[in-house]
């Protein structure tokens, strides 16, 4: 995403000189977030337009707030997740708990399961 000074520039210098030369500003357009073009610009004569520092402050404020809105949504969210995870884990352990329980009570009647399994085959 290019302003138009910059997009204009990259294009003119991209007719008027080599690829290799042309790779080389852009790689510094890219590094310098195309403030290089904007001083070669201003060097020139020609009129570049300069955000004003409130309103540069204000994309500044605004940034910073959604970041943090995001922030707190994901928290929220993972914070949402964790509960669920440990409600799952205690229920887990509750019906193994209670298996548990059900085969040690039932350790005497084995002999009952043998004699109905036999009565069932007949």
């Amino acid at each position: 995403a290019l302003r138009e000074l910059q997009r204009k520039s990259l294009l003119e210098f991209l007719q008027k000189t080599g690829t290799d030369d042309f790779g080389i500003f852009l790689l510094e357009t890219a590094i310098h977030h195309g403030n290089n073009v904007r001083d070669i610009m201003k060097s020139t004569g020609l009129k570049v337009w300069d955000p004003r520092p409130s309103a540069t402050a204000a994309w500044k404020l605004a940034a910073s707030l959604v970041v943090k809105a995001v922030k707190q949504q994901k928290a929220l969210q993972s914070n949402k997740v964790n509960q669920r995870t440990a409600v799952v884990q205690w229920v887990h352990s509750v019906v193994l708990g209670m298996i548990d329980e059900a085969v040690d009570r039932s350790k005497g009647h084995g002999k009952r399961l043998q004699l109905a399994a036999l009565h069932a085959r007949l």
